[in-house]
């Protein structure tokens, strides 16, 4: 499940483009395969029930699902209004992607389960990566295409915003294994070398802002929360290569390939005039104002003028549940992440997973929508659930049975 959760959906979409199908051939048995697994899990879980979360996490989080549940009723069957996708889409992809999949992460596992996800994860990520760079990269190489428009790479099943996080967390799992390489089984550091300049690589050419910062905020997080004295050498020693790696895998592709990932970084910290961030903060803008005209209940399930989501989770939970949801939300979030840096800072063998609930949680924030950030909700499950059973046992009992 966490391999699914992570990489399942970058690596299925490879195959419409591969073998000329359509998207949905792919896509709906695999979504299909993950509710089937996340249903089984949560079934196994209320059999034992000693082996699931059943902390106070759950109150805010089943007063939120209630009144989005309820806004979702609303706006598609009760009273219908004119909405992007189909009524049906809401629903399977809010409960179907989201929320049945984070239940089925809440669930306490031992030390070398939590390991083989690790493995099981950077192994889908890595060919999801091989994969979309594959049917990306050969039309340009061959000369039959060119990026010299947008300057960023994507496929027509999946987006530039989802490539470059998809390689971001690859570069982040390989370089915490080659960081903390003691928690897990001895593996190739090569490899694990290799499979993280994989990574950077597909964040360079899809060359999308977001996956940028969301891999600069992890890193600083993580150095920010493991600041020991001791590790301070190591830590800068580490992060030095990492700078020096990353800048030049940032030159080659600019240069030679014809991506622009330096001049979409140098954005970030620049004041940019571009359309993308003028209509992104129009969206940011215009929820809060229909959050500000419907303040109990809020307005829509999309921002009304645009149709679209506001690309900020915060700002939709006000803007689509009111201040009763919108404030239940934020309480899930603040809760999550004291989970996942108290992970971080306890040196917990379920590091890699806080890491990558702020990569994604970082990623809702800029482009992410309550009915599409699947891996947000599924990592901030997982982190409660870790951190729930690391406070209440003992770390001897915590490495050996319940971690």
């Amino acid at each position: 499940m966490y391999g699914l959760t992570l990489a399942g959906y970058p690596l299925v979409s490879a195959l419409p483009v591969l073998f000329g199908m359509d998207s949905r051939v792919a896509s709906v048995p695999f979504r299909g395969l993950v509710v089937v697994l996340s249903v089984a899990v949560i079934f196994f879980v209320s059999v034992k029930r000693s082996r699931g979360y059943t902390g106070i996490f759950l109150v805010p989080l089943c007063i939120f699902w209630l009144f989005y549940f309820i806004r979702l009723l609303s706006d598609t069957v009760l009273f219908p209004i004119p909405l992007r996708l189909s009524s049906v889409e809401y629903f399977l992809y809010s409960f179907g992607m989201c929320l049945i999949p984070m239940l089925g992460l809440m669930v306490f596992v031992d030390r070398q389960t939590l390991n083989r996800a690790f493995d099981i994860s950077v192994t889908l990520a890595a060919i999801a990566c091989g994969l979309a760079l594959y049917v990306n990269l050969q039309p340009v190489l061959s000369g039959a295409s060119s990026v010299a428009g947008s300057g960023r790479m994507a496929s027509e099943t999946l987006n530039s915003i989802s490539l470059g996080h998809l390689g971001a967390s690859l570069a982040i799992l390989c370089g915490y294994y080659l960081y903390e390489k003691s928690k897990f089984l001895k593996r190739s550091n090569a490899s694990f070398m290799l499979l993280m300049l994989l990574g950077l690589f597909t964040v360079g050419t899809a060359a999308s802002r977001g996956p940028f910062l969301a891999l600069i905020l992890v890193v600083a997080t993580f150095v920010l929360l493991r600041m020991r004295v001791r590790y301070l050498v190591r830590l800068l020693s580490f992060g030095a290569i990492i700078l020096i790696v990353t800048s030049g895998v940032a030159q080659i592709i600019e240069n030679k390939l014809g991506y622009s990932p330096i001049t979409r970084v140098q954005s970030i910290v620049e004041i940019s005039d571009d359309q993308s961030t003028s209509i992104r903060l129009q969206l940011f803008e215009d929820a809060w104002s229909q959050f500000l005209n419907n303040p109990l209940t809020g307005s829509a399930l999309e921002e009304l003028n645009s149709g679209f989501y506001p690309h900020n989770v915060v700002l939709e939970s006000f803007m689509a549940t009111g201040i009763v949801g919108g404030t239940t939300f934020c309480i899930l979030v603040i809760m999550s992440l004291w989970s996942a840096f108290q992970l971080i800072y306890g040196n917990s063998v379920a590091t890699w997973v806080a890491l990558l609930y702020i990569q994604y949680l970082v990623a809702a924030m800029f482009s992410g929508s309550l009915y599409g950030s699947n891996i947000m909700w599924s990592m901030m499950g997982a982190v409660i659930t870790m951190h729930y059973c690391a406070r209440r046992l003992s770390q001897q009992e915590f490495s050996r049975a319940t971690m």
